[in-house]
């Protein structure tokens, strides 16, 4: 059995033992006492450099003895004042001697986030991180690659920010399917006990022109190892054992600080409607696509011919692709009901669907918003929380946006931008309003009844260099 196999059945075991021991009023008092989790996330975006987080482990199961047992408070508070951003805890107790009670002391001692470091197994583990004062919880994807997108979905409700850590490009392809909002590149293989940090830059510059927010695990040592991973796109970078074996925790910290992070990237995200079949959305998946529409509309030509069609394209569809359910004006009993067999991520209101719709939905919506130039900001703070994206498109009887009239878009929401957009004006769009998406119809047919691609390719190949251009971003 390799060690990571054997490693998920120990944590199984003691975890398990875990919750045998401890009991349910304890663990909802320390969730109620545990401080305001701290979103990790924005902050991390917004920062110049390359942030630095120091991991306390007492063993590493290739390097032997790290620390004391009493060592990890001092090591955090030194961490942080030498300028760490965050501090992380591995917390398994079988081959890293780590305790949930060194995540609880670690959230006391600093008032930067705190991340937990174990092997998930259990969606209970979440709830105990929290209740410990975890900001962060650390998936990894070589044990939990059957259950990680249940476990992205559920720590977020917990205030918890998932980060999924890969080890390989096969790793990190099924985290972006697992909807992964960050990304852990570790350097080190627990199986083959090797750590190649030229090894995973490729993974690292795939994860950052994707737009993903990238940390580095293992394998840094010196500033120049900070400013290689930097270089490939890194935004974080996980140390252990170079700080816990040096005589200065704050100052080894501090050496490693201030590198530069490179030049944000972005990638803007490519939504296909039209998609009425199996066959097509199977080929559709072939291409670089982040969302595609499910037509429920009446008299759309393009429209599935049902709950029972629709509910086998979005089994298709991986977690990096949403599902949006396209509806106008078929009322709150026809959407939930859809919502329920089909299971697709989000409402898309294309008619005159009001805001309350949404707040009583069990989805969060994507309304549409015919405009001149004017973002209604106002209209679209009545779907409160439920606003996952606007779609903006022109009013009746214009072709296409006032692209140049309108500018660029507000900072605060997302907005894809539809309507007569091609291959020969995205780029102008996209330079003038630099949107999050854009949305183009698969809308041609060929003589055999079913779509021709060419088209949609074409238009995602105008996108992606529009990205290179306007932004940097390599395909």
């Amino acid at each position: 059995m390799e060690f990571i196999q054997q490693l998920a059945q120990d944590r199984f075991n003691s975890f398990r033992s875990f919750m045998e021991d401890i009991q349910q009023v304890e663990v909802m008092a320390r969730m109620e006492n545990a401080r305001q989790t701290i979103p990790i996330l924005p902050a991390l975006n917004a920062r110049p450099d390359v942030a630095v987080i120091a991991e306390f482990k007492r063993v590493d199961p290739i390097l032997g003895d790290l620390a004391d047992d009493e060592d990890h408070v001092p090591f955090a508070q030194a961490a942080e004042r030498g300028g760490a951003a965050m501090v992380a805890a591995c917390i398994e107790p079988s081959e890293f001697y780590g305790a949930y009670e060194d995540l609880h002391d670690l959230s006391q001692a600093v008032n930067i986030p705190v991340i937990c470091d174990d092997f998930k197994i259990n969606e209970h583990q979440f709830i105990i991180d929290r209740a410990c004062g975890a900001d962060a919880s650390i998936i990894h994807m070589a044990i939990t690659s059957n259950c990680c997108g249940a476990f992205v979905d559920m720590a977020p409700r917990l205030g918890i920010t998932p980060l999924v850590e890969v080890r390989n490009m096969e790793e990190y392809r099924m985290a972006l399917d697992n909807g992964a909002p960050a990304i852990i590149v570790s350097a080190t293989d627990l199986d083959t006990e090797v750590t190649d940090l030229d090894a995973i830059l490729p993974v690292v510059r795939a994860a950052k022109a994707y737009g993903k927010l990238v940390f580095v695990k293992d394998g840094i040592e010196t500033r120049e190892d900070v400013e290689k991973v930097a270089a490939a796109g890194a935004d974080a970078v996980i140390v252990s054992a170079p700080l816990l074996q040096s005589d200065d925790v704050e100052a080894a910290v501090r050496a490693l600080t201030g590198v530069p992070r490179r030049k944000a990237t972005r990638r803007t995200m490519i939504k296909i409607d039209g998609i009425n079949n199996v066959e097509d959305a199977a080929l559709l998946l072939k291409m670089d696509v982040d969302a595609m529409g499910i037509s429920f509309i009446e008299g759309d030509p393009y429209a599935v011919s049902g709950n029972e069609q629709a509910a086998e394209i979005v089994k298709l569809l991986p977690r990096r692709v949403a599902s949006c359910g396209m509806f106008k004006n078929s009322g709150r009993v026809a959407i939930e009901r859809a919502i329920r067999e089909v299971g697709f991520l989000y409402s898309e209101y294309c008619g005159d669907e009001p805001p309350a719709l949404a707040r009583r939905s069990d989805n969060n919506v994507i309304p549409h918003f015919r405009i001149d130039t004017q973002i209604p900001l106002d209209r679209m703070r009545l779907y409160g929380m439920k606003l996952a994206f606007s779609i903006l498109e022109p009013q009746e009887g214009q072709e296409t946006l006032d692209w140049e009239g309108i500018g660029l878009l507000p900072a605060k929401g997302r907005y894809y931008i539809s309507g007569g957009l091609t291959v020969d004006n995205v780029e102008q769009a996209m330079a003038a309003m630099h949107p999050d998406g854009v949305v183009f119809k698969a809308d041609v047919d060929l003589e055999s009844g079913r779509k021709d691609f060419a088209p949609v390719q074409a238009f995602i190949d105008a996108v992606r260099a529009a990205d290179a251009r306007l932004y940097g971003t390599k395909a």
